[in-house]
């Protein structure tokens, strides 16, 4: 009997053989999105915190508006939470290659929710300053642990719009941020409205920046216990766990040769680990592209624009009422998420990174541009009153709100995910943690000294900088920023 196989029938089950698993299964976009929340817990907790410590009663509860050595005492609610967040970041590039990214981020997770319990549940001043500072060495390790997560775990075809996620959940936390504190406004408004009231009143509304903290608790415990449940991701996991995690990932049999193929592409990890000395000895070119990206992703303004410019802007174009300065926050983080959205859905895998980082740069040049043109010539600064008066508000508005769009929409989606995709497996932590360190050093000199440079240069003169800024930034993205759409980390050499 004639028994042998047809060529056509070898060649579909080759083909079947060959077919690369589905790019997006249920438990990779869950793998995946899990990690993304430690952006939302960081940017909800920067606009909780923020609202909170302007807040009469709670300053009362605190500190009864006390001067400690002749300085604020809010002052050293700053340094202690920059400082350790800092460390939180160094910290976690050692911790995510000894214990992996996985647990690294469950670590951090668990480090921020006992921040988080002391902020609330206690009422002295030195527990809620040791409780920052816990909360923001949690910080500081998520913005190492999550990231690396997650572009390890992301393939290929997908991994601007996965890893730009975390970014996006940083701007969704910050708007969740501005609602929760809306929905306390009753009370955050009777707390403001008396500054004479007795300790009992400030007691009776302590639960105004309370529940908030409160709820960024119970979602930080919500993720562990979902994370501990999901894989560890497949570069870094141990030789037989490997195959395992990538089947799980994409829903496929071990042994098919699907999760073969891609665990051969992975290639065997490497366990031998590299101190922060060794990296810079041996990725200096990585090393200077990514610092230079960081340092033109912090010049070009956007956080000076937003968070100190743009409220007055509105207030002066009459868009925003002088009693709810929230307002502004709700309303540019709303345009904000949207761009975002927009860019990591349809736009990050599918163009050039450059080209979009270039097309932003342009684009907030010549926002810049316009409103130093606004500031010197048509509007007048009260800096005794604090008055802004602007005669042409319209193109002020514009500009602002081109601004948000071309940031988040360019820079704000794309910064995170190519500092992860330059460095390898071996060194993507630490390289990371070093970045996130900088990032945070740039925040904390940005929130500092923003004041003082402000009066002592004018608005004008800023944003003609930033203008000039990211000139030379644009120059440093055509010339240092290579394209990685769509190719495997390991094809990546910077």
């Amino acid at each position: 009997m004639y028994t042998e196989t047809s060529p056509l029938l070898n060649d579909k089950e080759s083909n079947r053989r060959r077919r690369p698993p589905p790019s997006c299964t249920a438990i990779l976009l869950v793998s995946t999105f899990i990690p993304s929340l430690a952006g939302f817990l960081c940017g909800y907790d920067q606009t909780i915190i923020d609202t909170t410590l302007h807040l009469p009663n709670f300053q009362h509860h605190f500190f009864h508006g006390r001067l400690y050595n002749g300085s604020n005492p809010f002052d050293y609610l700053t340094f202690g939470f920059f400082s350790m967040a800092i460390s939180g970041t160094l910290i976690s590039g050692y911790v995510c290659d000894q214990a992996g990214r996985k647990r690294a981020l469950i670590g951090a997770l668990l480090v921020f929710v006992l921040g988080t319990l002391l902020d609330m549940g206690f009422s002295y001043s030195l527990t809620f300053l040791v409780g920052r500072c816990l909360s923001g060495l949690g910080i500081g390790m998520m913005m190492v642990a999550s990231p690396c997560l997650m572009a390890e775990l992301a393939p290929a075809e997908l991994r601007g719009c996965l890893v730009g996620f975390f970014s996006l959940m940083v701007m969704a936390g910050k708007l969740s941020g501005y609602y929760m504190m809306l929905a306390m406004g009753p009370s955050i408004s009777a707390s403001m409205s008396s500054s004479s009231a007795s300790s009992s009143f400030y007691d009776s509304w302590s639960y105004d920046w309370r529940t908030p903290v409160l709820v960024e608790a119970c979602l930080g415990l919500l993720m562990v216990w979902v994370q501990w449940q999901l894989p560890e991701s497949p570069r870094w996991d141990r030789h037989d766990q490997a195959r395992l995690s990538i089947a799980l990932l994409y829903e496929q049999p071990i042994d098919s040769p699907a999760v073969q193929q891609l665990w051969e592409q992975i290639g065997t990890y490497n366990r031998t680990t590299i101190s922060y000395l060794d990296l810079l000895r041996s990725k200096k070119r990585t090393l200077i592209g990514a610092t230079g990206l960081v340092l033109a992703d912090w010049l070009t303004g956007h956080a000076t624009l937003v968070k100190y410019y743009a409220p007055a802007i509105f207030y002066a174009s009459g868009l925003q009422e002088k009693d709810h300065p929230l307002a502004a926050v709700g309303c540019t983080s709303s345009l904000a998420l949207a761009a975002a959205a927009i860019s990591l859905g349809w736009c990050v895998d599918h163009f050039e990174r450059k080209r979009l980082l270039l097309l932003g740069c342009v684009t907030m040049i010549l926002c810049h541009l316009g409103l130093g043109s606004v500031f010197h010539w048509a509007s007048v600064v009260d800096w005794q009153t604090g008055t802004l008066m602007l005669a042409a508000p319209s193109v002020a508005i514009t500009c602002v709100y081109l601004f948000i769009v071309a940031y988040a929409f360019t820079w704000g989606s794309l910064v995170l995910v190519t500092l992860c995709e330059w460095f390898g497996t071996t060194e993507r932590a630490k390289g990371v943690a070093m970045m996130m360190a900088l990032v945070l050093a740039t925040r904390w000199i940005q929130g500092t000294s923003s004041p003082w440079y402000f009066c002592m240069t004018g608005p004008s003169s800023m944003y003609f900088f930033f203008a000039l800024a990211l000139m030379v930034a644009a120059c440093f993205v055509y010339r240092w920023v290579p394209n990685t759409t769509t190719r495997p980390l390991e094809a990546i050499s910077c």
